[in-house]
């Protein structure tokens, strides 16, 4: 007779690589959530760690006496942070998930207030909160509390006013499954990809207003991983725009464009005048942003075509000087207002 899984509320997904000197706050972290009104379970992905991390979440785990049910699951091979998160959604056993990077944490009772509101609006398939990087709380959602427009959520995440990043939400497993939404394994910057698929398939999202997440900022880990592998960098971002721009929101053109320009096209383009590429690679980002460029030119978008000039030398270089980078935020934004 075949055993039945057991089922649970949440499913805590936490891919494990290089970790140990964070991974101990994290667990602590999602101990804390424990409580009587829901059933949790924790997945912890060890990517082939080379360092104690696995060895010190095992100690952790081994001295825990709680209702939270933590499983370790084991990669032959180091495969990446798409292939460990697609892993515990395979494997998950919970009806919704929650994404937690093993180098950050969760605020106490997070993953409760996340229930809460989701009992309020049982059709929703996500629910989010506020993070803290270093002293800062964000985002600014303004007023939004309970959302059931699908054009208006597009809209609202192309105006970055939702967060693209895997963490700090609670997501409806079937949800995700059923549209197939999962990482792009091989691929940096994967929550890019993978968010606007999200965002594409939604029809309803829940913000609330607590603090969930703790995200642990480390900028020269991030500049290191680039700068090591541009190669890479650069084929994930042109491979990412590709994408992109295969399904856009053809009701929301320019702001589409935009987005691609910003999180994808402007920094490869930072990439391409500062890295040592490989002659293909450098072809590779000439044929995207070329279409790019053409593709706002044939629908008529002056202002973007003249905008999307930075990806081309001459003016490519001011993105060299600290006084332009300061001001970049606030000419997107103007371009953004005018172009709608």
């Amino acid at each position: 007779m075949q055993m039945m899984e057991e089922k649970y509320d949440v499913t805590i997904i936490i891919p494990v690589y290089n970790v140990e000197k964070y991974i101990q706050r994290c667990l602590e972290s999602v101990i804390e959530q424990e409580t009587d009104e829901l059933s949790i379970e924790c997945l912890l992905i060890d990517d082939c760690t080379p360092d104690d991390s696995i060895s010190i979440a095992q100690r952790i785990v081994e001295g825990y006496c709680g209702s939270i049910c933590f499983r370790f699951l084991r990669h032959e091979q180091n495969r990446g942070i798409s292939a460990a998160r697609n892993t515990g959604i395979d494997a998950a056993q919970g009806d919704f998930l929650f994404f937690l990077d093993s180098d950050d944490n969760l605020a106490s009772g997070a993953i409760g207030k996340m229930f809460q509101a989701k009992a309020k609006y049982p059709e929703t398939m996500l629910v989010m909160g506020k993070y803290v990087v270093g002293r800062d709380v964000l985002p600014d959602y303004g007023a939004v509390g309970y959302l059931n427009e699908a054009k208006q959520i597009k809209r609202m995440y192309l105006e970055e006013k939702l967060p693209l990043m895997a963490w700090n939400k609670l997501l409806n497993r079937n949800f995700l499954i059923d549209n197939f939404l999962y990482f792009e394994e091989g691929l940096l910057f994967e929550d890019i990809l993978w968010s606007y698929r999200l965002f594409s398939n939604l029809d309803s999202l829940v913000v609330i207003p607590d603090i969930i997440y703790y995200y642990e900022y480390i900028p020269t880990s991030i500049m290191r991983t680039i700068s090591k592998r541009a190669d890479h960098a650069m084929c994930s971002f042109v491979e990412t725009g590709n994408k992109l721009n295969e399904s856009p929101f053809c009701d929301l053109y320019a702001l589409h464009k935009l987005f691609i320009f910003r999180l994808v096209a402007i920094k490869a383009t930072d990439l391409y005048i500062h890295s040592n590429l490989p002659t293909k690679t450098k072809k590779m980002f000439q044929v995207f942003r070329h279409r790019l460029m053409a593709d706002v030119i044939h629908h008529r978008q002056f202002l973007l075509s003249a905008f999307f000039l930075l990806m081309y030398s001459p003016f490519c270089h001011f993105l060299k000087f600290a006084i332009f980078r300061h001001h970049f935020d606030q000419i997107y934004r103007l371009v953004m207002r005018l172009s709608h």
